[in-house]
């Protein structure tokens, strides 16, 4: 499926977004509004999603879900897009909403480009995904995490969806006993809400890397 690129910002870090929607605009004028410093978006929407950010196959939650377990193949595709970025940036790091965050742990698994990354309500509920991450080498790279989650996320009458918290917390432990700085938040609502303000809170805790954030 072809892919949108957006760019925003001229800074030395570089931001990479996996978006649902074309909504870099948005995350950009937060990102301003929040006083995030040096710093560049590289937005890119246009993803079957379920498709492409899914780590393996499963069945399907609810009518119309398409979990093919294709992130290995758009990891390739995602690399090819951000080809440049290598040699051209010393600070990369790969953010992620929803199932994009799952997405963008996955991706630390497998390259070691990346030296920060955000899970932003990411689906950390995804069947046997916490045990997959404890198995696996980190990036060599990569020093900060930054998770966060609706304070309503978990109150769902799907009970693999309402373990997110659970499992979230859980990887967030693994990942610090592995050395990862990790910085967790609650925002208020549930899984919808602010999506723009909270991918930009994301930016400006991995862009600062402030030692009360990360400890």
């Amino acid at each position: 499926m072809e892919k949108n690129v957006d760019i925003y910002g001229n800074g030395n870090k570089l931001f990479i977004i996996n978006a649902y929607e074309d909504n870099g605009a948005d995350i950009y004028a937060k990102c301003e509004e929040l006083g995030v410093k040096d710093y560049k978006l590289f937005v890119i929407s246009g993803l079957s999603w379920d498709e492409e950010l899914s780590p393996w196959p499963i069945d399907p939650l609810y009518k119309g879900d398409n979990f093919t377990g294709g992130a290995d193949e758009y990891l390739k595709e995602m690399l090819q897009i951000i080809s440049f970025a290598e040699e051209k940036y010393q600070e990369i790091y790969l953010v992620g909403y929803s199932l994009a965050g799952l997405f963008s742990l996955y991706a630390i698994s497998k390259t070691n480009l990346f030296n920060g990354v955000a899970s932003i309500s990411g689906s950390l509920w995804y069947p046997d995904f916490d045990s997959y991450l404890l198995k696996k080498d980190l990036c060599k790279n990569i020093d900060y995490a930054y998770f966060s989650l609706g304070d309503k996320e978990a109150n769902t009458k799907n009970a693999l969806m309402a373990r997110v918290k659970d499992k979230t917390e859980t990887i967030i432990t693994n990942l610090r006993k592995q050395g990862l700085k990790c910085f967790y938040e609650e925002n208020e609502g549930n899984h919808f809400k602010d999506s723009e303000l909270r991918i930009a809170k994301a930016i400006y805790a991995l862009s600062n890397k402030k030692a009360d954030l990360f400890d």
